[in-house]
C-alpha cells in the first residue's frame, strides 16, 4: 500500500514535466529545415513547406502547404524574401501565430553580415533580385553560429523550459559543422582563387567561405533584359505574362520529377544497359505528359489570352504560342541533363548551356527588331539547338542505338499530331465566346490525344496507372499511421 502511494505521488510530481508538449516547427526552405531539425532533434517535430529542388521564385501554393501552416506553432523563415510566398499561405491557413512580426516567427537572417545588398533602381529585367541582401547565406558554414543562435533564441523565447537542451544540441551541431568545414576546405584547397560563373546568383557566400572568385552570374532573365531594353516596359510586361504559363506548368513538373529521377540515375551509373533503358523510358513517359501540355497551350493560346486575360493582351497570343512550343524540346530532353550529372559529365552540361546562350543572345538581339514574336522565335531556336545537343550527347553517352530516341517519342508524336489536327478543326466552329471556344478545344484535344495514345500504348498506360495507384495507397497508409 505504501509503495503504491509513493509511486502514485511520484507519478503526479513527474507528470507535468512529461506532459510538456513537443515543439511543432515549420521551416519554409529545405536548408532551414535541415538546420532546425539538427537543433530540435528529439524535442519536437520539424517539417518543411517546400520540397528540395523546388524553385521558390516560381512556387505554386498547394493545399498540403496550407495544412502544414495551420498545424505549426513556430515558423522558421529565411528573412530576406526568399520565402515571401509563405505569406499568402499563412493568410489562407487562418493561423495568426505565423504572421510576420509575431513572436512565433523566427527570421534566420537576423544579425548576419549580408552580401549584395541592392541599391538603385530594381526591376524584373535584373532577374530574381533581393534588395535586402543575397538570401543564400546558409551556403557559408561560418554563418552557422549566428544562424543557429538566432533559431535557438527564438525557440527558447517560446519554450524556456527547453533552452538548455536546445543550446546543447546547438553546440553539438556546430562541432559537426566545424569538423566538416575543415574537411571541405582541404578538399577545395587546390582550387582556391579559381574564377567561377554561376547560374543564378546563389553562390556568393560559398565563394567567400572557400576562397573562390566570382567571375560572373548568368540569370534566366536574358529575354526580359533584351525585351525591356529594346522594346520597352509595355512589351516586357506582355512577354513576362506570356512566359509564365509554360514555366509554371512544365518547369514545376520537371523539377518535381528530377528529384526522383536523378537519384535513380546515380544508382544506375555503373550499369550502362540499365541506365540506357531508364533514360529511354523517361523520354517515352515524359513525352506522353509534356506533348499535350505544351502543344495544347500553343494551340489554345488565342482563346486563352482573350478569354482569361482580356482583349488588351491579345498581342501576347503569338508570344505564348512560341514560348509554349519552345518549352516542348526543353521538357523532352530536360532529364538527359540528369543523366549527364549522374555520370559526372557536368562539363558537357556547361558546354551545352554556353552553346544555348551563344545562340540565344544574338538571335534575340536580331529578333527584337521584329517585335515580341521575333524574340520568342529566338527563344524557340535556342531551345531547339540546346535540346538537340543534350539528346546527341546523352544518347551517345549511354550508347543508345540509332532510332531509339525516335521510337521512344513515336507514341506521343502520333497522338500529338492527332491532337493538333483536332484542335485546328475546332477553329472552324462558329463559337464567338473565347472561353467556350477554349473549353471545347481543350475537351476535344484531350479526348483525341487520349484515345490515340490509348490505342497505341494501352498496356503502358495501365502499368503506369497501377504504379501510381500503388504508390498513392502506400502514401495514404503512411500518413494514416502518422
Amino acid at each position: 500500500m505504501t509503495r503504491a502511494l509513493v509511486a502514485a505521488t511520484c507519478a503526479i510530481l513527474v507528470a507535468p514535466g512529461l506532459a510538456e508538449p513537443p515543439l511543432r516547427v515549420l521551416a519554409t526552405l529545405p536548408d532551414l529545415w535541415a538546420i532546425t531539425r539538427a537543433l530540435v532533434r528529439d524535442l519536437g517535430e520539424v517539417q518543411v513547406a517546400t520540397r528540395p529542388g523546388t524553385n521558390p521564385h516560381d512556387l505554386e501554393i498547394r493545399p498540403s502547404q496550407v495544412a502544414l501552416v495551420r498545424r505549426a506553432e513556430i515558423l522558421v523563415r529565411n528573412g530576406l524574401e526568399e520565402d515571401a510566398w509563405i505569406d499568402p499561405v499563412i493568410e489562407s491557413s487562418g493561423n495568426p501565430r505565423l504572421l510576420r512580426g509575431a513572436p512565433s516567427v523566427i527570421e534566420a537572417a537576423q544579425g548576419l553580415s549580408l552580401l549584395k545588398v541592392r541599391t538603385g533602381p530594381i526591376d524584373r529585367s535584373l532577374g530574381d533580385v533581393h534588395p535586402a541582401g543575397n538570401p543564400h547565406f546558409t551556403l557559408d558554414p561560418s554563418n552557422m553560429p549566428e544562424v543557429t543562435a538566432t533559431i535557438v533564441a527564438g525557440l527558447t523565447r517560446l519554450r524556456p523550459d527547453l533552452g538548455e537542451r536546445l543550446e546543447a544540441n546547438r553546440r553539438a551541431f556546430l562541432e559537426e559543422v566545424d569538423a566538416a568545414l575543415r574537411r571541405w576546405r582541404e578538399m577545395v584547397a587546390p582550387y582556391r582563387g579559381a574564377p567561377m560563373v554561376s547560374y543564378h546568383d546563389s553562390w556568393p557566400y560559398f565563394y567567400r567561405a572557400f576562397g573562390f572568385e566570382e567571375l560572373g552570374v548568368i540569370e534566366d532573365r536574358s529575354e526580359q533584359l533584351i525585351v525591356g531594353w529594346m522594346l520597352g516596359p509595355a512589351a516586357l510586361g506582355t512577354y513576362t505574362v506570356a512566359g509564365r504559363a509554360p514555366a509554371l506548368i512544365a518547369n514545376n513538373l520537371l523539377w518535381v520529377t528530377t528529384g526522383v529521377l536523378f537519384p535513380a540515375y546515380v544508382t544506375l551509373r555503373e550499369h550502362p544497359e540499365r541506365l540506357r533503358e531508364a533514360l529511354l523510358d523517361t523520354v517515352k513517359f515524359s513525352s506522353m505528359l509534356y506533348v499535350p501540355i505544351t502543344l495544347g497551350l500553343a494551340l489554345t493560346a488565342g482563346p486563352l489570352v482573350s478569354g482569361v486575360l482580356g482583349s488588351q493582351w491579345e498581342s501576347g497570343a503569338i508570344v505564348l504560342q512560341l514560348l509554349a512550343l519552345s518549352a516542348l524540346p526543353s521538357a523532352l530532353t530536360f532529364h538527359m541533363g540528369d543523366v549527364l550529372k549522374s555520370t559526372g559529365r557536368t562539363d558537357l552540361m556547361l558546354r551545352i548551356t554556353v552553346l544555348e546562350l551563344v545562340v540565344l543572345l544574338p538571335a534575340m538581339a536580331v529578333g527584337a527588331g521584329f517585335g515580341l514574336a521575333g524574340v520568342a522565335s529566338a527563344r524557340l531556336l535556342a531551345s531547339l539547338v540546346a535540346a538537340l545537343a543534350r539528346a546527341v550527347v546523352s544518347l551517345r553517352l549511354v550508347q543508345a542505338p540509332r532510332g531509339a530516341f525516335a521510337a521512344a517519342l513515336a507514341p506521343s508524336a502520333i497522338a500529338g499530331t492527332a491532337l493538333t489536327v483536332a484542335v485546328a478543326l475546332c477553329h472552324l466552329l462558329p463559337i464567338r465566346s473565347p472561353l467556350v471556344r477554349l473549353a471545347v478545344m481543350t475537351m476535344v484535344g484531350a479526348l483525341v490525344y487520349g484515345a490515340v495514345l490509348w490505342s497505341r500504348e494501352r498496356q503502358t498506360i495501365l502499368w503506369l496507372a497501377r504504379r501510381v495507384s500503388k504508390r498513392r495507397s502506400v502514401r495514404v497508409g503512411t500518413e494514416q499511421e502518422r
